[in-house]
């Protein structure tokens, strides 16, 4: 199979399984999965995979990663925001590159110097927070409030979507994957969706 087209794409009710061949630029369509929904419930039989609920003491321990990160964006401390990540950590955020990973995630002077544009307290809260983990791998998901004054003065508020993945490395979880976006508006202007509320 030849390069993958960049061209621009819009799932609707489709999400296609694609994988890319180690080491080439090369990507195999598995073809579509089934949309789930209300007529097609999530079962076994379906190929889905039931996932237990997690256990208290690792749903604890991923909660106290969360509020830790929180309590770091709140206290403007990047060194300690970072320290929840894995060398291993992929990335992928609202601000550019598409992708980051390893030692610039980790280096917390670029969440630092964002950190430093906003005056006075940043408020930032997870809604929704969904954790599920089986043995050392987890993921959760959530939509994150933040909300402050920036230094020009400008008044921000805006609701983000963020997904993690976890792993337990040495009995301490550590975040491996993030991903956060916001929706954008389809209507040709491309904005980003940053006034949507939950």
């Amino acid at each position: 199979m030849g390069s993958c087209d960049t061209g621009p794409l819009l799932a609707v009710g489709v999400v296609l399984v694609v994988i890319r061949r180690s080491g080439s630029d090369d990507f195999e369509d598995l073809g579509p999965s089934r949309l789930l929904d209300e007529k097609s419930p999530l079962d076994e039989s379906d190929g889905a995979m039931a996932v237990d609920a997690p256990r208290p003491d690792d749903e604890r321990q991923i909660r106290a990663v969360l509020e830790d990160r929180a309590a770091a964006l709140r206290a403007k401390d990047a060194s300690q925001y970072v320290s929840s990540f894995d060398p291993s950590v992929v990335k992928f955020d609202l601000a550019p590159p598409l992708q980051e990973s390893g030692p610039s995630v980790l280096d917390p002077a670029g969440l630092q110097w964002w950190l430093d544009t906003w005056d006075g307290d940043i408020s930032h809260e997870l809604a929704g927070l969904t954790i599920a983990a089986s043995g050392d791998v987890a993921f959760c998901h959530s939509l994150n409030h933040i909300k402050g004054t920036r230094t020009d003065g400008e008044r921000q508020d805006m609701w983000t979507r963020s997904t993690l993945g976890l792993r337990k490395i040495g009995g301490v979880w550590k975040i491996t994957h993030e991903h956060n976006s916001a929706p954008f508006y389809m209507d040709g202007s491309d904005r980003p969706a940053l006034d949507l509320k939950p």
